[in-house]
């Protein structure tokens, strides 16, 4: 496998060599680094440098000289937009992929301070998606890496990157995900990590401080969620009093705070087959436990002829929800007596029918 190294201001190319051992993350949610081991000499590669090879595109984090060796850290390429900016970041017009290309035009390709501009960068929206998700601004500054995580989970927005006639291209694109069946149990499959969490409220009493009024409020199996008692088909989980601030608004408090409830897992496997990252799975572990799933990084390694993923589910954070409802949705004034919250995991036996 040849890796090269372009200039992190001029993108020249300053060095290419055979990779000697690597373990590298081609894309994961996560923030996780890859290593190589290639010949070269100190004037090789420098923290700030790209690094690329077979299926990755990064941004040199670390570089150690070993006699005739260099051991380079590489965080994945996206970094590159993790700068913050402090202006407002305005508003989607035409669509989300076009959105994102006028803010790096305007932050990073045609920036006026040539020591952080990258002129050699061209980025190409090749889909339309239409969407109103801003970047989140934190303390009056927001970044465009950040963003991108978010378009992914909201929109399956994707990036992808290739270097075109001595430049680097940036293409942005949705993607459908595709739906993989996985049988841990099978020999095709080796377990390298498995993880259960479980975290759930089951019932909430609720305290208005306007009125005083003191409220019960119970989460079924299937979703609904009653203030009228059951003992019958409720979720096992704790009691939570909740204070609101107007008894009218108690209904969306509750159903906000049940929200959360989450049955979480991590597993990390090792195949021969190639999946794309986002992905959706059907997993049934070996025990026969069957989840519903995605597929959250693929790790390569010269260690191990298989490609390794994580898959754990894929959860959009609260505050998205409600703001991208809000923005986009019809809102239905009052409180009900009755309501459901989102499924965030299709149930066993719906799961078990995938499989078949």
């Amino acid at each position: 496998m040849i890796t090269y190294i372009r200039d992190r201001h001029t993108f020249a190319l300053k060095h290419h060599a055979t990779a000697l051992t690597y373990d590298m993350t081609v894309q994961s949610i996560y923030d996780e680094v890859s290593d190589f081991k290639i010949r070269g000499n100190e004037s090789s590669a420098k923290a700030g440098d790209f690094f690329f090879t077979e299926g990755f595109f990064g941004i040199i984090k670390e570089v150690d000289k070993d006699r005739e060796t260099l051991d380079i850290t590489c965080n994945d390429i996206d970094t590159l937009f993790a700068r913050d900016i402090p202006d407002d970041p305005g508003t989607v017009g035409e669509s989300i992929e076009q959105y994102i290309k006028s803010l790096i035009d305007k932050y990073y390709v045609k920036l006026s301070d040539a020591v952080y501009a990258t002129p050699f960068l061209t980025v190409i929206a090749s889909t339309s998606t239409t969407g109103s998700a801003l970047p989140d601004v934190e303390d009056g500054v927001w970044n465009i890496k950040s963003y991108l995580s978010k378009v992914r989970r909201l929109y399956n927005i994707h990036t992808s990157y290739s270097v075109v006639n001595g430049g680097l291209v940036m293409r942005l694109f949705h993607r459908d995900r595709q739906t993989h069946k996985i049988f841990l149990d099978l020999s095709d499959y080796e377990i390298l990590e498995e993880s259960f969490a479980h975290e759930a409220i089951g019932k909430i009493t609720t305290i208005a401080e306007d009125t005083g009024a003191r409220q019960d409020w119970y989460l079924l199996t299937d979703g609904t969620i009653t203030n009228t008692y059951t003992d019958e088909n409720r979720v096992d989980g704790t009691w939570e009093i909740l204070n609101v601030s107007e008894a009218e608004d108690a209904a969306e408090e509750v159903k906000n705070k049940f929200a959360e409830n989450s049955d979480s897992h991590l597993i990390e496997f090792a195949c021969s087959k190639e999946y794309n990252f986002y992905d959706n799975l059907i997993v049934r572990t070996k025990d026969g436990q069957v989840l519903s799933s995605y597929i959250s990084a693929i790790r390569k390694s010269s260690d191990r002829s298989k490609n390794v993923y994580k898959s754990g589910e894929l959860r959009i954070m609260l505050d998205e929800k409600l703001n991208l409802w809000k923005r986009e949705q019809p809102q239905t004034a009052g409180a009900a007596q009755s309501i459901e919250i989102e499924a965030e995991a299709i149930t066993n036996e719906e799961l078990e029918g995938m499989l078949k």
